[in-house]
């Protein structure tokens, strides 16, 4: 992931950061143990409910 490689410079100034997909939590949950994902929380947002409403199409 992209992210992770600009995690330490979001940080520094101060960003909180998380990633959201409609995806399960199972689903997640092995992506982020295929990948290595651990220090980005994956939230699950299986109905894209908060996708919807944010406009945060990939």
């Amino acid at each position: 992931m992209e992210l992770q490689e600009r995690l330490g410079e979001l940080r520094a100034q101060g960003l909180g950061v998380a990633a959201i997909s409609y995806d399960s939590q199972e689903v997640l949950a092995a992506f982020a143990e295929r990948k290595g994902v651990e220090d980005v929380p994956l939230l699950s947002d299986d109905d894209s409910t908060a996708i919807r409403a944010f406009g945060i199409y990939n």
